[in-house]
């Protein structure tokens, strides 16, 4: 089913629990515990899998919204009348009278790899049986993914189909030895006279019919008939099919396990490009004078930091001691919150910032930690992120409070010592709040532009997104560390552009070097606001410490007519830099041209670019 791109999220996040649809012939096929693949209008690739737990049918749009339209739809809708007003504009009036309105009540479906069922595609297994070299670095990638995934509880199958090609390998030692080894390595899946449903056949009609196809389409078909949680193969064959069937997000590859691997070994993000560091406890010097407020302020502070002699924190410290330090925890469903005056209501996966202090440096290092806060919940895919804090001790926890407020926390409630509860949801866009505060969300329905920065001031300005062909020298400014960043532009025409639209970082490329692929989109951000300066003072007050631009250049930009500020939000970098040869390839930016600032691109076109840069 085709769905506005905008409500994948909210269904994702629980949120939405209902779709909505005429009940014609086709809809009525689909019964309960079916899956359903909700699919972005206007970005294919974008999708989300929901099983169907309800299905209600009623006569009118008014009889259908009326139970549930306030939660599926909140802050789309003003009221019930005009949600039945838009959605009257969905199907012919006539229509709706002869079949009437169905609504699925659905559930996002989460695949976990704990105790999972995994097909093995026979690639995977002859790399894994086979007489390898230690030299051999595939087998050994598939070795040691495998190996994880048995330590996960997983069940591993193979396929009749598997023996078929397997018996036909050249080598007879390897064949052999393969053979002999399957079923007291893996467990059978035997085949079924189950034929392919049209949906299926639609999906690989453009792919061509031969053997190996037809394995790979048996494969697809278990999968896709949930006869096993996971596929694991190398094939890109089936790799692509997967796409065609959006089962992609249950397809096992050696790299997405190895990732997984190095995600489990290290729970928090390292972050290269800055001056915090990821340590363990014990190798932090706990007598710093840095602790004496938190040890005042905990009598068990020094017992509880030793016990976390193992465990991860980051540090920010300098020659004459620590500034700043910060510990993450994830909590499960089942933690107990019975000493919260008004616990929380609902079972979810949350990121409590244990331990958060910060030293004022001039270097808006609170800005910083908020971004490692929100980095680890977005990578650990939490549900929700708290911080309890003494919020009346001193001057510094006022400080602190008023940085994660401004931020996007909340006041909850208080613990039973007294402490205040602070709570940040990540989950949709609110128009009340500032840009800030629904970090790192953008609006609904942005718009999206590039914006160049000059390849002398982009890295200083942005550390993380850093080239691999640029030194490795780490400048430390005030700006590296600030989310809200200011760059200074010439343009003053009247821009489209509005608070919360998405920029795209884009870096010119050197002179000096083959500027088609030095030119790059390196990340994203957000926009905050636009000003056009009057007077030098004022340009100067509205960057400090939050631009790469020392007072002589500011001086020098406004006296040659560089009068506009952006400001904007830093979110993230591109998993892989966009080069400008990709970006004339997909023909997103003219073939003799570049980025502007000015140039505004289509939602599609935009989703073209995050897609390329995860490949």
């Amino acid at each position: 089913m085709k769905i506005k791109e905008k409500f994948i999220n909210s269904i994702s996040t629980g949120e939405k629990t209902h779709e909505y649809r005429l009940n014609d012939n086709e809809r009525k096929k689909i019964k309960r515990n079916d899956r359903l693949v909700l699919i972005s209008k206007s970005n294919p690739s974008n999708y989300i899998d929901v099983r169907v737990s309800n299905i209600e049918v009623y006569k009118s749009w008014e009889e259908a919204l009326e139970k549930y339209w306030e939660q599926d739809f909140k802050g789309i809708y003003s009221n019930l009348n005009f949600a039945i007003k838009e959605c009257n504009k969905f199907y012919d009036l006539k229509d709706v009278e002869k079949y009437g309105i169905v609504v699925f009540s659905i559930v996002p479906m989460k695949y976990q790899l704990k105790e999972s069922k995994v097909l093995l595609d026979t690639n995977i297994i002859i790399e894994r049986e086979s007489l390898v070299s230690e030299k051999d670095n595939v087998a050994n990638k598939v070795m040691l993914s495998l190996k994880w995934l048995s330590d996960l509880g997983c069940d591993f199958f193979y396929s009749d189909r598997s023996i078929e090609e397997i018996s036909k390998f050249r080598k007879k030692e390897i064949r052999d030895s393969v053979l002999a080894k399957l079923d007291n390595s893996y467990s059978k899946l035997h085949e079924t006279k189950r034929e392919y449903d049209d949906f299926f056949k639609k999906c690989l009609k453009d792919f061509s019919d031969n053997s190996n196809n037809s394995v790979d389409n048996w494969l697809l078909f278990q999968l896709y008939n949930d006869r096993c949680d996971y596929l694991y193969t190398e094939d890109l064959g089936i790799l692509n099919k997967a796409k065609r069937l959006y089962l992609d997000n249950r397809i096992l590859t050696s790299n997405k396990i190895i990732s997984k691997i190095n995600e489990s070994n290290n729970l928090f993000k390292e972050y290269k490009s800055s001056f915090i560091n990821l340590v363990h406890f014990k190798d932090v010097n706990l007598n710093d004078v840095f602790f004496d407020s938190l040890k005042k302020d905990y009598p068990q502070f020094e017992q509880w930091f030793k016990r976390k002699a193992n465990e991860y924190c980051y540090v920010y410290e300098k020659d004459d001691g620590i500034k700043g330090f910060l510990y993450l925890k994830v909590e499960d469903e089942n933690e107990d919150y019975s000493d919260f005056e008004k616990p929380f209501l609902e079972k979810k996966k949350r990121l409590k910032v244990g331990t958060f202090k910060i030293i004022s440096t001039g270097l808006r290092l609170g800005e910083r930690f908020i971004q490692i806060i929100v980095d680890n919940y977005l990578s650990r895919q939490l549900d929700e992120i708290y911080v309890t804090l003494f919020e009346n001790k001193r001057e510094e926890v006022s400080q602190l409070k008023e940085l994660l407020i401004n931020w996007g926390f909340e006041e909850f409630t208080h613990k039973a010592n007294g402490e205040l509860v602070l709570v940040k949801k990540i989950n949709t866009f609110d128009d009340s709040k500032s840009i800030k505060a629904n970090y790192p969300l953008h609006r609904n329905n942005p718009n999206y532009f590039f914006l160049p920065i000059k390849p002398s001031y982009h890295t200083d300005l942005f550390p993380d997104l850093k080239l691999k062909i640029e030194n490795n020298e780490n400048k430390e400014m005030a700006c590296n560390y600030a989310l809200e960043k200011k760059y200074i532009t010439r343009f003053n025409e009247s821009v489209s552009w509005n608070t919360g639209d998405v920029l795209l970082i884009y870096r010119m490329g050197e002179e000096d070097r083959i500027k088609k692929y030095t030119s790059c989109v390196t990340g994203i951000a957000v926009l905050n606001n636009i000003i056009r300066c009057n007077t030098i003072d004022e340009m100067l007050t509205h960057v400090k410490n939050k631009s790469v631009f020392n007072e002589s250049e500011v001086k020098d930009f406004f006296n040659n007519n560089y009068r506009t500020i952006i400001t904007l939000i830093y979110i993230k970098p591109l998993n892989k830099k966009v080069t400008l040869n990709t970006l004339r390839e997909k023909g997103i930016i003219g073939k003799n041209e570049g980025a502007r600032i000015l140039d505004k691109i289509s939602e599609n076109e935009y989703n073209m670019i995050i897609k390329e840069s995860e490949l």
